[in-house]
């Protein structure tokens, strides 16, 4: 069987493809396609027929790649990550920037004190006013996808896992605390009066990509009842005083103002999350993508700060 050359409507379904993996699943890719469930499986099944190989089981069983899918995947993300750097090339022999620059990052960073992406990308689009922008909010694993995958140049974030592909650069911290909601039985008992089986005892609610083995070892004790994949979710199950969990002090600073949650027991829960800029390893970087760098470290107030 001849292979097929790849046309423009090869690239397309193979993005499609790869966001499908990148979200676990077709119903998970819909919100990042802005498509119906039907639309998604015809796209891949017509990218199977032009292949001529199944690429994934799908079903009640859940979503997996066959071996086949699993080689076409990594030749994809191969295949990209060569389109970036013939990208690249082009925009270095034009001697101007152009094209796209495509950023993931994690939720809820806007309030932090020593972190001001906002200014990152004034600095940018004055530098660069004919690149186009396109700012992507996900998760960290859904961020480190995006950056194998290529499509994000860069990603910020906290990632609590390490895979050998990516590049990570600390440039913040964010102090991490323990918070309880004006409801809790636990919101109104001074600190000094509250043990640690006591904590320990009440429901918890914890972030979705994080797993137990990446949290300090007193937190594991804890009885985590839910869970939330941003932390806005985690703030809503925090206020109804059914919940303790962890905030950023930066994010959670407008709601202790307001006497609605508060923390407990920092100087024994508190602990710091760094949060870094990632990038793919051994691919060419854009030229926009490597000023951009340069102005997002410049928009970091110092390194390490919370």
């Amino acid at each position: 069987m001849l292979v097929p050359s790849i046309a423009n409507v090869d690239l397309n379904l193979l993005r499609v493809f790869l966001t499908v993996v990148r979200c676990g699943g077709f119903s998970s890719a819909q919100a990042d396609l802005n498509v119906s469930l039907s639309t998604i499986s015809t796209q891949v099944s017509k990218l199977e027929d032009r292949f001529g190989v199944s690429l994934c089981q799908r079903g009640r069983s859940g979503f997996a790649l066959t071996d086949e899918g699993k080689k076409i995947h990594d030749a994809a993300q191969a295949l990209f990550a060569h389109l970036e750097n013939f990208r690249a090339t082009i925009e270095s022999t034009r001697g101007k920037l152009g094209g796209e620059l495509n950023i993931g990052i994690i939720d809820n960073t806007v309030t932090h004190p020593s972190f001001h992406l906002h200014r990152a990308l004034r600095k940018f689009h004055n530098k660069a006013p004919e690149v186009r922008i396109s700012l992507e909010v996900a998760s960290p694993n859904q961020l480190e996808q995006m950056v194998l995958d290529g499509q994000a140049h860069v990603g910020i974030g906290f990632f609590p896992r390490r895979l050998s592909h990516v590049n990570y650069q600390p440039i913040f911290n964010a102090q991490m605390e323990l918070f309880a909601g004006r409801e809790h039985p636990l919101f109104r008992i001074c600190d000094d009066n509250i043990s640690i089986d006591e904590i320990a005892k009440c429901s918890h609610a914890q972030r979705g990509y994080v797993s137990l083995d990446q949290t300090p070892d007193l937190h594991r004790s804890f009885n985590f009842r839910a869970r939330a994949h941003n932390i806005e979710g985690l703030l809503h199950l925090i206020l109804s005083g059914e919940f303790l969990a962890f905030l950023s002090t930066h994010y959670a600073e407008r709601w202790v103002k307001a006497g609605t949650i508060r923390s407990i027991k920092p100087e024994m829960f508190a602990y710091t999350s760094t949060y870094e800029l990632i990038r793919r390893k051994a691919t060419q970087e854009t030229a926009a993508a490597s000023v951009f760098m340069a102005c997002a470290l410049e928009a970091v107030d110092s390194h390490f700060k919370t």
